[in-house]
């Protein structure tokens, strides 16, 4: 990945090979193309795996990440699936969740979805732990590694059934609401109750406003100008940064902290070598991954009131747009809760939405209210 990123900084086209990784023949989505058991809690059993998805074109690429299922015989009808889309790690391949040296550990609320009879998946995202950039805030990208996650955990000895529900937290929270978007044409094997994103990124030109003049979250803009130009064959001859240090070069082989420290006293408008807010074609690309602009399976939108990295007002403006879409969404606003504290503040109704939407229930709309 090191020479992929050199190239984008420098400005010159990346070749459309290097831009994801392959899958080595023509497979299904989801197709577990590779897996091995790994540590699991007691009474459970867990499998890295590396399954087949597909990239902005419609080619195969491999993604990697994991699986979690109790142990024993599964019930009458099978166990439904919960997976779980995880927030900025980075760019580098070692920042897989998968690729770290306890896994299963990374999945908020592990134990009690075990204990409820769940399966449990987890990507890492198309470039995380396999070849390629890591399409950040890429929807497709990571609405499709969410949708084969849970293709794969039907595919291994769990006795997972056709249902499924999805959570995921910032950029988490923009893969699941793209799983729930994309998933009756994309899977439509999978019976998808509902997605439960908190903290979103749901807009990424938003979010970039809302980032633009914070100098210490410049590393957020810079992993979205690579994920973009990693996905999309317009925008990968683009100079959209500017010169990089040989520090800072290596820092984005790495995982989010170390890029979020390399550019921390960055000006965006000098690790920026074009303005990004002049260029249609990434503003045509920033537009469209915005969430809420396609009808979703059912959405409990979880969201802390003080949250000041996806603030309340993005998330306002996503239930707008969803509403009017004809989406069902059940938004809830805990007061007091950040963008970290906001996963404890939602645990409970999270944990008993998963429970509604697999018994069958109707989910709450909020959207005449």
């Amino acid at each position: 990945m090191a020479t992929v990123v050199a190239v984008l900084l420098l400005g010159a086209a990346v070749p459309a090979a290097s831009a994801q990784a392959t899958a080595p023949r023509r497979s299904a989505p989801g197709e577990v193309l590779e897996h091995r058991r790994i540590p699991a809690p007691p009474g459970a059993r867990a499998w890295q795996v590396v399954y087949a998805s597909r990239d902005e074109a419609g080619d195969d690429i491999a993604v990697s990440g994991f699986v979690v299922a109790p142990d024993g015989p599964p019930p009458a009808g099978g166990r439904p699936v919960v997976a779980w889309a995880h927030a900025t790690a980075g760019l580098g391949d070692g920042c897989a969740p998968s690729r770290g040296p306890a896994p299963v550990d990374t999945v908020p609320w592990i134990l009690e979805l075990l204990d409820a009879g769940y399966v449990v998946a987890a990507t890492d995202y198309a470039g995380l732990g396999t070849d390629g950039i890591h399409p950040y805030l890429v929807g497709g990208s990571e609405g499709r590694s969410v949708l084969d996650s849970i293709r794969a955990a039907r595919a291994l000895p769990t006795g997972a059934n056709r249902k499924a529900v999805v959570y995921g937290h910032s950029q988490g929270g923009h893969a699941t609401l793209f799983a729930g978007e994309l998933a009756a044409r994309y899977a439509p094997e999978i019976a998808l109750r509902g997605v439960a994103p908190g903290a979103a990124v749901a807009a990424p030109g938003a979010f970039i406003d809302h980032t633009i003049d914070r100098f210490g979250d410049v590393g957020f803009l810079v992993m979205g100008a690579l994920g973009y130009q990693g996905a999309y064959p317009e925008i990968a001859a683009m100079r959209l940064l500017g010169a990089a240090s040989a520090d800072q070069v290596q820092a984005l082989n790495g995982c989010a902290f170390d890029i979020m420290a390399a550019f921390e006293d960055g000006d965006p408008r000098v690790v920026f070598g074009t303005d990004p807010g002049a260029v249609e074609a990434w503003q045509s690309r920033v537009r469209e991954n915005a969430a809420g602009l396609r009808r979703s399976v059912p959405v409990m939108y979880w969201q802390g009131e003080t949250d000041w990295l996806t603030p309340i007002d993005e998330a306002d403006a996503y239930v707008a747009r969803a509403c009017r879409k004809g989406t069902v969404v059940d938004y809830r606003v805990y007061a007091g809760a950040d963008h970290v504290s906001v996963l404890d503040a939602a645990h409970d109704d999270v944990l008993d939405f998963f429970a509604s939407v697999l018994g069958g229930r109707q989910v709450r709309s909020g959207c005449g209210d």
